[in-house]
């Protein structure tokens, strides 16, 4: 009895400890968002583009944490990868580099990147459409590609060269501290790849041989919830870190959260 009622323990505390992320990551979000609009700064570039990212992170990491708590892993781990990309862009637009480029560059630099791509998006669809739909296909291009003529400055590269690009020794400590390229990259980026791009590896971990019968599953059957909760509140701590040193508020209080509950987290 004792043995049984131990486990019950520690299945409640780690129930209580995994909505702790949940409730935890909707005060950050909702806490932030109220901090920045009592902030009266100026519409300028980077705190707008602050603004415009914290709806969507919050989309995109609630709709995560409801499949993880449904128990769909596979999924949520395809919709933590993009929170996990969403991260890296935001940090190596705020960051310093080595060509000591302000914010407002960064932001142009990553604006003509996402004109080139969806250039290249619509000249893939050009063929396949008809009448109509072909000559509105055209005309946005032909848009695109004029606004990204107007910005001089070269596009922003591939995801992991522009995280090379960032200045490590930075002398701005608050930045600086968020953690960098050779910890975030393969703790939030890398692992969720297979997810976004399942290939042979991963299907044939979704099959089970038993005797003559072979089982097929739809999801990953040992990898911990509890883990990839962890990987969605590290990107959602990074971006409202991020956010809150631009706005010029104190984040100290939600790393100290972050750090304990991750603390925790490893106990279960």
């Amino acid at each position: 009895m004792k043995e049984i009622g131990h486990r019950e323990h520690r299945g409640h505390r780690g129930y209580k400890c995994k909505m702790r992320i949940d409730q935890t990551i909707e005060r950050w979000f909702r806490q932030t968002a109220d901090d920045i609009n009592s902030a009266n700064k100026p519409d300028e570039p980077e705190y707008e583009l602050c603004a415009s990212i914290l709806p969507l992170a919050h989309n995109y990491s609630d709709a995560a944490l409801l499949l993880l708590n449904s128990g769909k892993k596979l999924p949520a781990m395809a919709i933590i990868r993009v929170v996990a990309e969403l991260t890296f862009r935001f940090i190596w637009c705020l960051s310093p580099n080595k060509r000591n480029e302000n914010v407002n560059v960064r932001i142009q630099r990553w604006l003509k990147k996402s004109y080139e791509q969806e250039i290249r998006n619509l000249k893939k669809r050009l063929p396949s459409a008809d009448g109509k739909e072909q000559e509105r296909i055209a005309a946005a291009i032909t848009y695109y590609e004029s606004e990204a003529e107007k910005i001089t400055s070269r596009s922003a590269g591939d995801l992991y060269g522009s995280l090379e690009d960032l200045t490590v020794n930075s002398p701005d400590n608050a930045r600086k501290s968020l953690s960098w390229k050779n910890q975030l990259y393969p703790l939030l980026y890398t692992p969720f790849n297979q997810a976004v791009h399942p290939d042979l590896l991963v299907l044939f971990k979704l099959t089970k041989q038993t005797g003559n019968a072979r089982m097929f599953g739809g999801d990953y059957d040992t990898v911990n919830i509890n883990v990839l909760k962890i990987g969605c509140m590290s990107c959602v701590f990074n971006i409202l870190a991020a956010t809150r040193i631009v706005y010029d508020l104190d984040y100290q209080d939600i790393k100290k959260e972050y750090l304990e509950i991750k603390k925790q987290m490893k106990k279960e």
